[in-house]
């Protein structure tokens, strides 16, 4: 896709219904299980709306949103626990949204903690209107709680305590592009409680 600089790949139905091509499946003993994974992408005209609702999300490791990654969707990911998942090398060990300008991503009533990224070890946001509410982001053990970029994110109610680095994080907006952070509770984080490296509104914090 020359816009994005991204290359097309079929989602993973498209292998695994090939497995079995050419054989007759005896499913005498019950149906066959698989699962299977891809790096495809897809992109809608803002009519995609997952859910992503009370789920434990643990243990996982990918590059960036250990825990759960969304781009260039309108989700919703509440009332789940999300813990102990790891970005290696990118943003957002527990969740990361990547909503893109234009889209809106909210992460509301969430329980994450012990997760790990480089950067924004509980949340990570960039661009768009994402909405970050009431949620419990604590003892992440790298990447600080919460860290917004270049995003226009409203992140209002929160408590974020004894993470690793610091409580919230924002860098590169513009007089255009601003956050709004307002009425969180921000204790104990072994880096700085608010760090923002550029212009924002914080009432209430």
């Amino acid at each position: 896709v020359a816009a994005d600089d991204l290359y097309l790949v079929g989602t993973s139905e498209v292998p695994l219904a090939g497995y079995h091509a050419e054989e007759i499946l005896d499913l005498s003993d019950g149906p066959l299980r698989y699962a299977g994974g891809s790096s495809c992408f897809r992109r809608e005209a803002g009519s995609y709306t997952p859910l992503i609702e009370r789920n434990r999300v643990y243990s996982n490791t990918g590059t960036s949103g250990g825990g759960i990654g969304v781009r260039s969707v309108n989700a919703t990911i509440q009332d789940n626990v999300i813990y102990s998942n790891t970005a290696t090398t990118g943003e957002g060990g527990g969740i990361n949204l990547f909503a893109e300008f234009g889209f809106s991503a909210i992460a509301r009533r969430n329980d994450i903690h012990h997760n790990s990224a480089p950067n924004g070890g509980g949340i990570y946001a960039t661009e768009g209107n994402s909405m970050i509410q009431n949620n419990l982001v604590y003892a992440n053990t790298q990447g600080g709680g919460v860290s917004l970029y270049y995003s226009e994110a409203v992140m209002e109610n929160n408590t974020i305590y004894r993470n690793t680095g610091n409580g919230i994080l924002y860098t590169h907006g513009t007089s255009e592009r601003q956050p709004v952070i307002r009425n969180n509770l921000v204790i104990s984080n072994t880096g700085y409680g608010f760090y923002c490296q550029e212009s924002g509104i914080v009432s209430d914090t």
